[in-house]
């Protein structure tokens, strides 16, 4: 309830009440082997974000970015194998392309001003994404469990980096039948905090 409690350093004048991102994303794939695989992953982020504020003329407010994030190169190999299960290990390179310099207009003033890094299209630095997968297939069900990371380098021209993030998932999938297979999945994703600052 914006401005209807006192102000300390427990609450916000500015709070999001809504997000929404989609991405959309052009794959271009090729294995040379059986073992070995290559992709190019070009996405499309389209993402806005409802606030509430005490700030006076933005009681409500919305702000939105859309574009092409960062393109990725990724390569996968296949290291162990036998009747029902596989592993796979991947790592790959994140270019920059995606904007860091979205604007809109926000409470710090009227008109255009830099977004939150939240709002941005990319991390504005080469990052190196790593994952190692393992699948369990059988005659009635399947398994398996993913980790991923991504690793930050150095820092964007705003004088920030992005935090490292990792994840770690298992699920499994029921084969039985053709049409419909039910699935479960558990996930653990942790990220590091921002390096730096976006001064703007």
């Amino acid at each position: 309830s914006p401005g209807q409690e006192p102000r300390t350093d427990k609450n916000f004048p500015v709070v999001p009440t809504h997000i929404d991102q989609q991405v959309h994303a052009l794959v271009f794939g090729f294995n040379p082997t059986d073992d070995l695989s290559f992709r190019l992953v070009t996405p499309y982020i389209s993402q806005s974000t409802e606030h509430i504020s005490i700030v006076p003329g933005y009681s409500e407010f919305t702000i939105d970015s859309q574009g092409v994030g960062d393109i990725s190169l990724l390569s996968s190999y296949r290291f162990a194998s036998a009747e029902t299960h596989n592993w796979n290990a991947g790592v790959g390179i994140s270019f920059p392309t995606g904007s860091i310099d979205q604007e809109g207009d926000t409470p710090r003033a009227p008109g255009q001003q830099q977004l939150p890094y939240t709002m941005q299209l990319g991390s504005g630095t080469f990052d190196i994404p790593l994952q190692l997968s393992y699948l369990n297939q059988q005659a009635s069900f399947s398994w398996g469990a993913d980790f991923n990371a991504k690793i930050r380098l150095g820092k964007n021209d705003r004088d920030y980096r992005l935090g490292n993030s990792a994840s770690i998932s298992s699920w499994l999938t029921l084969t039985n039948s053709r049409w419909i297979q039910p699935s479960i999945k558990l996930a653990y994703l942790t990220w590091g905090r921002i390096s730096g600052e976006d001064t703007s």
